[in-house]
């Protein structure tokens, strides 16, 4: 805590995974999710930027695989546990607004009916996409500076 104490908002040993990183940028983060482009400012200020850029999509597209397996399968209890571990790196991105949506039916009093289901699914995905797609265009500028 000695780093905490002079100012330093968190300490990360290398090597270490994006939620590792994301749950340290998550408690400097702003919670505000304005309905917008998923904000990498966060993922950047650890400098690095275009390998925590490649991180970020590599780990991404592996997720958005899975939860396409989970949703297929109709396995609810996966799923759940894979938007929770989303929310916070997304958060931090400020692109858990889907996430959020597809929690809220997971955790409802009745099971979600398969459409509202697999609209909340798909709004996943999609997100997921642009985030890989954002990040791809983000990561270009640092190798073309």
């Amino acid at each position: 805590g000695e780093l905490l104490a002079k100012g330093f908002a968190g300490c990360l040993f290398k090597p270490f995974s994006i939620s590792e990183l994301m749950e340290v940028s998550d408690r400097c983060a702003i919670k505000e999710t304005p309905d917008g482009k998923p904000d990498f400012s966060a993922l950047l200020s650890y400098g690095n930027e275009a390998v925590m850029l490649e991180k970020l999509m590599t780990e991404t597209e592996k997720e958005m695989q899975t939860i396409r397996e989970a949703a297929t399968e109709k396995d609810l209890q996966k799923l759940d546990s894979l938007t929770h571990h989303l929310r916070s790196s997304w958060e931090v991105l400020r692109a858990d607004q889907p996430l959020n949506v597809l929690y809220r039916l997971l955790h409802g009093d009745v099971l979600p009916d398969g459409e509202a289901l697999s609209h909340a699914v798909t709004a996943v995905l999609d997100k997921g996409a642009e985030i890989i797609r954002l990040a791809e265009e983000e990561r270009r500028k640092y190798e073309d500076g």
